[in-house]
């Protein structure tokens, strides 16, 4: 497990080559393509362009790299925290 800081398109075809999987944080920033037909014409979108459903595996092709990757959005709230003294009534 990575954050962006180590997606690079070298770091991520060094980690292919040693047949590794791994769990990357890609930053939004990132062109990409579903379509291998798609790539070969250069028809890159932004990550952030809304193509990636949440919660679903979807293969993509990254611009820097010549393999495909797969992609996972997941979304995280923020949870509000509780005080345990107003449920119990001590203050």
């Amino acid at each position: 497990m990575a954050d962006s800081w180590f997606t690079s398109g070298e770091n991520m075809r060094f980690m292919h080559i040693k047949r590794k999987t791994l769990l990357f944080e890609i930053k939004d920033n990132r062109l990409i393509v579903t379509d291998k037909q798609e790539r070969s014409k250069g028809h890159f979108i932004w990550i952030d362009q809304g193509v990636i459903p949440d919660e679903t595996l979807i293969q993509v092709w990254l611009k820097d790299l010549e393999f495909p990757v797969v992609l996972f959005k997941q979304i995280f709230f923020k949870q509000r925290s509780i005080n345990r003294d107003s449920l119990s009534g001590n203050q």
